[in-house]
């Protein structure tokens, strides 16, 4: 009668209490990946937006959505890996504009975590965005 009895049925319940909790760990796994793939965007993101006000208020003849500005924009984000052609940037100023008024510089990009992705209807609603104000000092 070996194979037989409440040892096997136990063994039997402890396969499927494994596979609940392995599949509960797995989630948890890539819930905390996606996380911090989020937070380290979120830094590129401020980081991108801080260069852009800083390289901003220094330029002369500053112009709305100036090329300088986005260009340095453009490289902080590719060496952070993250593709410029998927990110929202603009240059805000009041015109004209004089020393001393504020120069901002938005940057937002849609985040798509794994464990939201795998429900399509939930996949953009994440926009990490960040913007950073500079007084213009004119050049």
């Amino acid at each position: 009668m070996t194979g037989y009895g409440p040892a096997r049925k136990r063994a039997g319940s402890v396969i499927i209490e494994f596979a609940f909790v392995s599949v509960l760990l797995a989630i948890l796994a890539v819930t905390v990946m996606d996380a911090s793939a989020a937070w380290r965007m979120r830094n590129v993101l401020i980081t991108a937006a801080r260069e852009g006000a800083r390289i901003a208020s220094a330029l002369p003849n500053l112009q709305p959505d100036d090329a300088t500005v986005l260009q340095s924009v453009d490289a902080i984000l590719a060496g952070g890996g993250i593709d410029p052609g998927t990110t929202t940037r603009s240059v805000r100023f009041t015109s004209p504009l004089q020393p001393g008024d504020p120069v901002t510089v938005e940057v937002s990009r849609v985040f798509q975590p794994v464990v939201v992705g795998l429900v399509p209807a939930f996949a953009d609603l994440i926009r990490l965005q960040s913007a950073s104000t500079m007084r213009y000092g004119g050049g």
